[in-house]
């Protein structure tokens, strides 16, 4: 979410792995099926939410960072701040789209359905 930093997820089916990657922060997440824990490693900073089942809430704190989402039934909408930074995210059914916006730096991604890729370039930073 970072400058030079690099956010790749691959998005599969039900069960799935979404990898981060920032300045010198490792997010990493593991979405599996319905209920399920996605844990993301910052500087210094340790986020852990546990997603359960369809309608849930994730809240993760990092280094002055706030990061919320609230995750519905099929569509919903996720939001995180962060350093003078605002991602938001909305998921609709199945096929969606995906906005955030950073340090003047602007990612979107197309998420389709089951398995999909999701790609953003932003300032040096790849999604």
């Amino acid at each position: 979410m970072g400058n030079g930093a690099d956010l790749w997820g691959t998005v599969q089916s039900y069960g799935e792995r979404c990898r981060a990657m920032g300045n010198g922060a490792e997010l990493w997440g593991t979405v599996q099926s319905y209920g399920e824990r996605c844990r993301a490693m910052g500087n210094g900073a340790e986020l852990w939410g546990t997603v359960q089942s369809y309608g849930e809430r994730c809240r993760a704190m990092g280094n002055d960072a706030e990061l919320w989402g609230t995750m519905q039934s099929y569509g919903e909408r996720c939001r995180a701040m962060g350093n003078d930074a605002e991602l938001w995210g909305t998921m609709q059914s199945y096929g969606e789209r995906c906005r955030a916006m950073g340090n003047d730096a602007e990612l979107w991604g197309t998420m389709q359905i089951y398995g999909e890729r999701c790609r953003s370039m932003g300032n040096d930073a790849d999604l």
